[in-house]
């Protein structure tokens, strides 16, 4: 029997504060269902968005460890970590990194700039 390569995990991940406010406008701009069932179609403001019990960040900082806790189980240390500000703040040096994680060594640097 033909053993499987152990296939490479990578955590994208966001700065909990960025995504909250991407979620504001995504429901309150974009939801309007979503909206009316959260907020019975009233305006909200960014401050109630984010205490939200639902909605707001509490539950989405919650998601996030969850997620880091079910990663790690399954995969031990054996993952990356790449963050999105890394991506557009550095993003020759976090390819070349996630690239390299994956086994892919044979990049032109050229493509990546």
């Amino acid at each position: 029997m033909r053993k499987r390569a152990r296939k490479k995990s990578i955590l994208l991940v966001r700065d909990p504060r960025d995504v909250v406010v991407s979620y504001y406008f995504q429901i309150t701009q974009r939801e309007p269902d979503v909206k009316k069932l959260y907020f019975q179609d009233k305006d909200v403001t960014m401050s109630e968005f984010i205490r939200h019990d639902k909605l707001g960040i509490a539950n989405i900082v919650s998601y996030m460890n969850v997620l880091y806790e079910v990663v790690q189980e399954v995969r031990g240390n054996d993952f990356l970590i790449i963050s999105y500000r890394d991506l557009k703040n550095k993003p020759f040096v976090t390819l070349k990194k996630l690239f390299e994680y994956a086994g892919i060594t044979n990049v032109d640097n050229t493509l990546l700039q």
